[in-house]
């Protein structure tokens, strides 16, 4: 059996909520490049501009669920910026992933901050407009995504935005080369290549998303061997 027949769930070093200093900031110094350059990013922001540009009058919370660097957050931030006044909350469990963030992008007043462990303390996820998911539920078996998702769709957000990997023989290789062209670090190396393992299927990806009440769904394909899922709320 083919080891990309199905998801592999095991930790990665960068789950290890001790994971700090010089080693964390290479890892996500290295994760915001291959994110910006192979579509981490701009498959999670162009749909939130998209909704934000519709509704320019409207009051917006947009809180990024597993928020890493802050990279994501940053992008609308500054696509946004004189045009739309926006609350940005970002949440991760690691609180040294939360003191990496507030020190590369953001001042206090740009972005609130949120230690939480989503799936032990739901409740310290924030109601808003619109959630992001960005890379994040591969992190977690099938059963956790579904707790997640249907936590968030209590809330009544207006849309809710996924940006995950598809688990692909061609990416994984594509990602081992691009890896070591970079001279990347063992961590983003080990955890790249293992995040892809456990990445989905186009069958897990609608599957996830069915069923959530009062929500409909887009599935997109997306470079670099990315899916982009919209949850959209019914009108």
């Amino acid at each position: 059996m083919s080891k990309f027949s199905q998801r592999v769930i095991v930790p990665e070093i960068i789950d290890d909520f001790n994971l700090s200093g010089k080693t964390l900031a290479q890892n996500l110094e290295e994760i915001e490049w291959i994110n910006k350059n192979l579509g981490g990013t701009s498959v999670s922001a162009y749909p939130v501009l998209t909704y934000i540009q519709k509704n320019l009058r409207k009051q917006l919370r947009i809180v990024d669920v597993g928020c890493g660097s802050g990279d994501l957050l940053k992008k609308i931030q500054l696509a946004c910026d004189g045009v739309k006044q926006l609350e940005l909350v970002g949440i991760d469990a690691n609180p040294n992933i939360i003191e990496f963030a507030k020190q590369r992008h953001f001042s206090e007043k740009q972005i609130r901050f949120i230690q939480a462990d989503v799936i032990n303390d739901p409740s310290s996820i924030p109601d808003a407009d619109i959630y992001l998911l960005n890379l994040f539920l591969h992190h977690f078996e099938e059963k956790e995504v579904r707790l997640i998702l249907q936590n968030l769709v209590s809330r009544q957000p207006a849309l809710i935005v996924v940006n995950d990997l598809q688990r692909s023989r061609i990416a994984y290789i594509l990602f081992s080369l691009v890896c070591q062209l970079k001279n990347a670090s063992f961590v983003t190396f080990h955890d790249g290549r293992l995040s892809i393992l456990k990445g989905f299927n186009l069958n897990e990806m609608k599957k996830m998303a069915q069923g959530l009440d009062g929500y409909t769904f887009r599935l997109h394909w997306k470079w670099a061997f990315r899916w982009q899922l919209l949850i959209d709320k019914k009108q």
